[in-house]
């Protein structure tokens, strides 16, 4: 019961986003349309949005059946510079939303990664949007999440810095990925789980390198084809 629990949480947790997306897309187009300023242009760029969000949503669903199936057939060779450009674009609508101010500093030209690229992109995703609702909660929502990629021989580190108020006094770093463990009012507390379980998927190490009252910061490891 537990499992099936964590699963549900878990697929819940990811589908959350794009459905929210297609939603607040729709939302903003029938409000423009009430107030007659929909032009035909902008209407067709609505629907496309919402006909990628909808085909992310098919796409994590897929890619949780096939890591339930032990199935890699997903996995190819990837530019982290690539995922990272579509990381920026899928989050910019929450950075906008809440005010925090994302940045992302990539110094992985060279680098790809062989994966499940929906999975990264979604394990960058949450780690972001984990600093973006630190800062909120922490009432600074003029904060800063930064993203920093760096290349070392054989791997690629990703740190993701936030200006929140770090984790919880009784929540120890080391269970800030244990599911259904959160420091939100209504959060699953899966978040930071599902991450964990990507990394370690792909052979990485993830970790909480910084947590006090100036923000936290996690750290993520992924084995990849790099030139330094």
């Amino acid at each position: 019961r537990e499992t099936l629990g964590q699963m549900t949480a878990a697929i819940a947790h990811e589908l959350n986003q794009p459905l929210a997306a297609i939603h607040n897309f729709a939302a903003g187009c029938v409000l423009r349309a009430e107030n007659d300023q929909l032009e035909r242009k902008d209407m067709i760029s609505v629907l496309n949005n919402m006909q990628k969000q909808s085909e992310r949503a098919s796409a994590i669903l897929r890619s949780m059946s096939n890591y339930l199936h032990n199935d890699d057939a997903d996995r190819v060779a990837v530019g982290f510079t690539e995922i990272l450009r579509s990381v920026q674009l899928l989050i910019q609508p929450e950075s906008s939303a809440t005010g925090v101010t994302v940045v992302i500093d990539d110094q992985c030209n060279d680098a790809e990664l062989h994966c499940a690229r929906i999975e990264i992109e979604q394990l960058l995703i949450n780690l972001i949007k984990n600093g973006i609702d630190a800062c909120r909660d922490a009432g600074r929502p003029d904060a800063e999440v930064i993203l920093s990629a760096r290349c070392t021989e054989g791997e690629i580190v990703v740190d993701v810095a936030d200006g929140g108020s770090g984790f919880a006094s009784d929540m120890p770093a080391q269970t800030a990925f244990s599911a259904f463990r959160s420091t939100k009012d209504k959060g699953l507390g899966v978040g930071l789980a599902i991450c964990e379980t990507i990394v370690l998927s792909h052979g990485g190490s993830i970790a909480v390198t910084k947590s006090d009252a100036e923000g936290a910061c996690l750290s993520v490891r992924l084995p990849a084809e790099v030139q330094v």
